[in-house]
């Protein structure tokens, strides 16, 4: 086995760049106006965008393994050459690398064509067109075991035909330039060029692929994306998805599962407040009035508290509540039963008195009349049946209904007999003077006869009359008759005074004096008065020519007899029945007896009694009568 130690120094390197582009080829291609092109001869390409010349190195033999197989001169002519690149030889028996200069004469002393050899350096690959003199001397020195490995190439001085560049489908034979390419490639500066991944060849040219496709490199179509928005132009992969959806690290799009949306490249968990409830979902809906979501990735929203109007989306907390009910925490809660909400305060402040309320109140309700309540109450009752009006507050009686008054309590009590409902007072009221009322719930008093002066609260029947007027039998005041009167304040009519002929019905006074009677003046009263003319009554006669306070009876009754001014009764004169009325002298007397004048006196013996011209006297008997 042959090897080789080599030294060599870098003296200059050389770099050309070709325009910047996006797009990036394979290595040992480089970018013009968006299309890969492979390297020209003495150039490099190790990035895949850029075109770099290939450095010049200077070449010296310091030392060879077998010392005199290669002439001096020789060496001195390679250190006085110019190398062009560096020749990749290979050692068939262990592939070991060695480097050789490679000499190009100044005179260009060619004895033939060689083929183009293929040239590594740090890993790269440069292409170079190569004129062989000195080095095949070298080569055939160091011995047929050496064997050097040639690509294809053509002969740049003497015209030798050779074979086509190897991407040539056919060639200029005059400069090896490409006419025609294989499929995939066309012709650009004599060289067959294939389109980069993302684009395709289109009419002798690459044109970059349509929205939503892509091509790979030699592609000679666009292929649209698979289930992609928009997919890499180089290879397919999905870049974005339709709403709703994500791509996947295989760059695949699927859909984005409940509770998330999806915006084609992502998904993310729905916030608070929101949901999603199917897959697939570009977007997350709020939770709706009067719903809530407290946690991300939601698929549904909770209904907030029954009582609220609207909550907070994101936990449910009550911000208005409904009629009758107050905010307490983060909640509503309905008033209870005899209480109403107040806004100002926010509490459920008790009903007073006088009013009601149900569950959930937002006011309390004033009672209806008759009806009343106390304080904090759910319902009205109802006021005693008796009354009319009540106390809203306590149920106490204001008014009475008809025939109804009120009393200490202020409770209503059906009027009594003799009483009436004052509705001044709404009490029983007694009936008043010359009125009555004989049954019970009355709310007026009957008026007494006209002609009673008082009756009876309960019958109505007169009690006393008015005077001039008696009572009779049924109990009425009727007009006393002739001769009697009534002074008023009394139940029946009086006789008229024994010493009036007549008298006045209201007063008894006299009209006419009876006979006996004198009209006189009362001195104490200043009335006039009928008095007798004799000292003790039954006078039938008196002196009319006497004066007028002299009383002076002419003659008396009858029966009566007229003695001293004085009218005594004819039986005070013993055995006298019958006497004068005008004088003391008794006009008849009993058997046996004769009035002697002043008396009756019996006759005497032998003398019997006598009546002539209706008086009396005694005579003798006649004998033997």
């Amino acid at each position: 086995m042959l090897n080789f130690h080599v030294m060599s120094t870098i003296i200059i390197f050389v770099f050309i760049r070709s325009s910047f582009a996006a797009l990036i080829c394979e290595k040992g291609y480089h970018v013009i106006n968006e299309f890969c092109l492979m390297c020209l001869k003495g150039t490099y390409c190790p990035d895949g965008i850029y075109m770099y010349r290939c450095p010049k190195v200077l070449l010296i033999f310091a030392k060879h393994v077998f010392p005199g197989l290669i002439p001096l001169g020789i060496i001195k002519k390679f250190a006085q050459s110019v190398l062009l690149g560096l020749i990749s030889l290979r050692i068939q028996q262990n592939a070991v690398i060695a480097l050789l200069g490679l000499i190009h004469y100044l005179d260009l002393q060619v004895v033939r064509c060689v083929q183009m050899v293929i040239i590594h350096w740090k890993g790269l690959r440069c292409v170079y067109y190569v004129r062989l003199l000195s080095v095949l001397l070298v080569v055939q020195q160091l011995g047929s075991a050496l064997h050097v490995h040639w690509e294809a190439a053509l002969c740049q001085m003497d015209g030798t035909c050779s074979s086509c560049k190897t991407t040539c489908k056919t060639c200029d034979s005059t400069n090896g330039d490409c006419l025609t390419c294989y499929n995939n490639s066309f012709v650009l500066n004599g060289l067959c060029v294939s389109c980069p991944a993302g684009q395709y060849f289109n009419s002798k040219t690459c044109s970059s692929c349509p929205d939503n496709t892509y091509s790979l490199q030699n592609s000679s179509t666009c292929t649209n994306c698979s289930s992609c928005v928009t997919c890499d132009q180089t290879n397919g992969h999905c870049t974005s998805c339709k709403n709703g959806q994500f791509v996947d690290n295989k760059y695949s799009c699927y859909n984005c599962v409940a509770g998330t949306y999806g915006d084609g490249i992502k998904c993310t968990p729905c916030q608070t407040g929101t949901y999603s409830s199917v897959s697939g979902s570009a977007s997350c809906m709020s939770c709706l009035y009067k719903s809530y979501s407290n946690t991300t990735s939601s698929i549904s929203c909770t209904e907030c508290n029954y009582y609220c109007t609207s909550c907070n989306g994101e936990n449910g907390f009550c911000s208005t509540c409904m009629a009758g009910c107050v905010l307490s925490g983060n909640y509503c809660i309905p008033c209870q039963a005899g209480t109403a909400t107040n806004k100002d305060t926010n509490t459920c402040d008790v009903c007073p008195a006088g009013t009601y309320s149900h569950n959930q109140s937002a006011t309390c309700f004033l009672c209806q009349d008759g009806y009343y309540s106390t304080e904090k109450s759910s319902i009205c009752l109802q006021c005693s049946v008796s009354c009319l009006t009540c106390n809203n507050t306590n149920g106490n009686c204001t008014t009475c209904i008809s025939g109804y008054g009120l009393d200490e309590l202020f409770d209503c009590h059906i009027c009594p007999v003799n009483t009436y409902a004052n509705s001044a007072n709404n009490k029983c009221q007694q009936c008043g003077d010359k009125t009555y009322q004989p049954n019970e719930g009355q709310t007026f008093c009957n008026s007494c006869d006209i002609n009673c002066e008082t009756c009876g609260s309960v019958s109505g029947k007169c009690l006393t009359c008015y005077a001039g007027y008696g009572l009779d039998n049924n109990g009425k005041c009727e007009l006393c008759g002739d001769g009697h009167y009534s002074p008023g304040g009394t139940s029946s009519c009086s006789s008229c005074p024994i010493e009036c002929v007549n008298c006045y019905r209201e007063s008894g006074e006299y009209t006419t004096c009876q006979s006996g009677f004198k009209q006189v003046t009362n001195q104490n009263t200043g009335n006039e008065e009928c008095v007798s003319c004799s000292l003790n009554d039954n006078c039938v006669s008196c002196d009319l020519n006497a004066n007028e306070f002299d009383r002076i009876c002419v003659e008396c009754v009858s029966g009566y007899y007229l003695k001293e001014n004085s009218c005594y009764n004819c039986s005070q004169i013993t055995n006298c029945v019958q006497c004068s009325q005008k004088s003391s002298e008794c006009l008849s007397c009993s058997s046996d007896f004769v009035s002697n004048g002043g008396g009756c006196v019996s006759c005497k013996y032998g003398e019997v009694k006598v009546t002539s011209n209706r008086r009396m006297s005694c005579f003798d008997l006649i004998p033997n009568c």
